[in-house]
């Protein structure tokens, strides 16, 4: 996992992406740079229906200078 996440990172890197986002455990990714993200997401759930709410397992790794923006994020789609 943790090669996959490299070439996953420098790809991201590589295109200019801020930041690599995903659902996990701290316990499996923080050791990969992953950090909780505590911002409100919208998603659609597998109802169809939009929702916003705080994810326990969102985690957010900075792959540029920027800084993860405060506020709502819309991922523009469903959790995964």
């Amino acid at each position: 996992v943790g090669r996959m996440l490299e070439a996953a990172h420098q790809w991201g890197t590589e295109r200019e992406f801020d930041a690599a986002f995903l659902f996990g455990e701290a316990k499996y990714y923080a050791s990969a740079g992953y950090r909780p993200v505590n911002n409100p997401l919208r998603v659609t759930n597998p109802n169809g229906e939009v929702v916003e709410q705080v994810f326990a397992n969102a985690m957010v790794r900075p792959l540029a200078s920027g800084a993860w923006p405060d506020g709502l994020i819309d991922l523009r789609g469903p959790e995964f």
